[in-house]
């Protein structure tokens, strides 16, 4: 992660086993990344060009073998993942917190093995990456399964909702528990999602789904018929798209707008 000066101007550091010196270095990178960018682009490396390196410049995403490699090792991790998962919710079964815990599994992104040519988690808004787990375990929960449209901002009321405290008056999302519990319709008739960094929106509305992209034409898939993206139909929809455009800057335009936030629309990661 150092370039070559740093590295020279502390041989203390890294001579010898270096992993005795593991919280010296951890801070020292920590020190270097709080300067100016200008001095922090001159002595410390990209950390991805580390993975670049030593092993993504060896991947060819066109190579069914290699992208079969990359999701066997994924599908490897996430069975480990699980395991902990379950060791832990197994503890929590054996003892008095069983009935007065709350556990809310959820994942930030998904990931992509060459589905659209690419590779990681950052470059799009297909759902290959914004697809993904949200699983709620509760005391007042029965096993069930919603098929509704949720987002993350939904999250916190629900907490707040399940341990009966009241959400923040500017909270955008909506408690999910009145419909978990077969008491009320969907909270969501739609779906946003949006790349913290580029400015690329996603509105999914009613089977439909608009990509609003800032240096791209904008995308639009009939998700119900082609569930993989890979027909953009927005020559052909039109009428639709326009609609949908409409509807995503009614929606935004009437977010509470934050001192500091340049966007036009409010930052949803």
């Amino acid at each position: 992660m150092f370039k070559p000066e740093v590295v020279a101007a502390h041989p203390e550091l890294f001579q010898g086993n270096i992993l005795i010196h593991k919280d010296k270095i951890f801070d020292l990178y920590q020190s270097y990344k709080t300067i100016d960018t200008e001095a922090k682009t001159k002595l410390l490396k990209n950390v991805w060009d580390i993975e670049f390196e030593s092993f993504a410049r060896f991947i060819d995403v066109r190579n069914p073998e290699h992208t079969l490699y990359l999701k066997s090792n994924y599908l490897a991790l996430l069975k480990l993942i699980d395991a902990k998962i379950a060791g832990l919710l197994n503890l929590l079964s054996t003892t008095s917190l069983a009935d007065n815990t709350v556990v809310v599994i959820r994942s930030d992104h998904g990931e992509e093995f060459g589905e659209h040519g690419q590779l990681s988690h950052q470059n799009n808004l297909y759902q290959e990456l914004i697809h993904v787990p949200l699983i709620i375990k509760a005391p007042s929960l029965s096993p069930g399964k919603i098929d509704k449209p949720t987002q993350d901002i939904d999250i916190m009321p629900t907490i707040l909702d399940l341990v009966k405290l009241p959400s923040p008056a500017q909270a955008q999302g909506k408690s999910l528990l009145p419909f978990m519990l077969g008491k009320g319709a969907s909270v969501n008739t739609y779906q946003i999602a949006q790349r913290s960094l580029g400015g690329d929106v996603a509105f999914i509305k009613e089977g439909w789904k608009l990509i609003v992209l800032k240096n791209q034409p904008a995308e639009l898939y009939d998700l119900s018929t082609d569930p993989k993206e890979k027909h953009n139909v927005i020559v052909q929809e039109k009428d639709r798209t326009g609609q949908l455009f409409e509807e995503l800057r009614r929606i935004t335009g009437e977010l509470k707008q934050y001192p500091g936030v340049n966007s036009t629309i409010d930052q949803i990661d």
